[in-house]
């Protein structure tokens, strides 16, 4: 359905978790090697807070024909500087994430937006990628080459109308991040960050700091309620859906058992009627006799 297709990509990329993602054609290679035609990627970061310091975790997110039927087919794009981690419980060495919310995918209940939303949730408990050591040579990647400079290489190409115009969209900017002043410190993503100050400044950036670190903790509550709301609208919805499929089966059963007994009936009236009338023909036939015998006799 392109209609379906278009409506969840659009939902997705105008939500704040979607907001740096751009859409662009490429095929999806398969694991046997082989390629699908051109479908439909949603190219570019999604926000990843890891203590408390906000991070543009890239991906690639393929909607591969027949989706909604099928579920979206993720990856983790590592920028050079950073390696996949081994062993994470929900993305492969090749970067493929692996979720029960995929696993358990639903088309007329789940939703791209709420994907978005479990994996930068999910993510920042859980980080998938780390910085490599500074003397590491960067893994080739054959496909969508990301650089260092930019935490996104080369951009995004987005299909514009008219003639088959492309344009080249600038790489989502890094978001801002709070620390205290005179600290510096390596993240795990291999970003060093350093302030300095005077001690009247100081004050002023501790005091900034507590403020939005508070309002960023309030938004990460409401976010994570938003996203308990949606996982129990989810799951009410599938017990729903499961308990009306159970509901329809009951119903064709009882139909199927009522109709054998409605032809079981039927075939015992109609054994009954050929055996009456053949009893009542034997019968007829028996006097018939009887009365031929009296009168010869007289």
């Amino acid at each position: 359905d392109p209609q379906r297709v278009l409506r969840d990509a659009q939902s997705l990329l105008s939500s704040e978790y979607g907001a740096h993602l751009r859409p662009t054609t490429e095929p999806l290679l398969n694991n046997d090697g082989s390629s699908t035609p051109p479908v439909l990627v949603l190219r570019g970061t999604i926000p990843m807070v890891y203590r408390n310091v906000t991070y543009n975790l890239p991906i690639d997110m393929y909607l591969p024909p027949p989706y909604p039927l099928r579920p979206p087919t993720v990856f983790i794009r590592p920028v050079p500087s950073m390696a996949i981690k081994e062993n994470h419980r929900h993305v492969g060495l090749d970067g493929k994430v692996y979720l029960p919310y995929l696993h358990d995918w639903r088309p007329h209940s789940h939703e791209l937006s709420v994907l978005a939303m479990m994996m930068s949730s999910l993510f920042g408990s859980e980080p998938p990628c780390y910085a490599k050591p500074a003397n590491s040579a960067p893994p080739a990647y054959n496909g969508n080459t990301y650089n260092g400079n930019n935490g996104y290489g080369n951009g995004t190409t987005m299909n514009g109308g008219g003639g088959g115009h492309h344009r080249s969209e600038p790489p989502p900017p890094p978001y801002a991040t709070s620390l205290p002043p005179n600290h510096s410190r390596t993240n795990s993503y291999g970003a060093s960050t350093t302030t300095n100050s005077s001690s009247t400044t100081a004050t002023t950036n501790n005091l900034s700091s507590q403020q939005s670190s508070s309002a960023h903790m309030e938004r990460l509550q409401r976010q994570q309620e938003d996203l308990e709301k949606r996982m129990e609208a989810a799951r009410l919805a599938s017990i729903a859906d499961e308990e009306k499929r159970q509901k329809e089966a009951e119903e064709a059963e009882r139909k199927r058992r009522q109709a054998e007994h409605a032809q079981l009936l039927g075939d015992m009236r109609a054994m009954a009627t050929s055996k009456v009338g053949y009893e009542i023909g034997e019968f007829f036939q028996r006097s018939k006799a009887e009365l031929r015998l009296e009168l010869k006799n007289q």
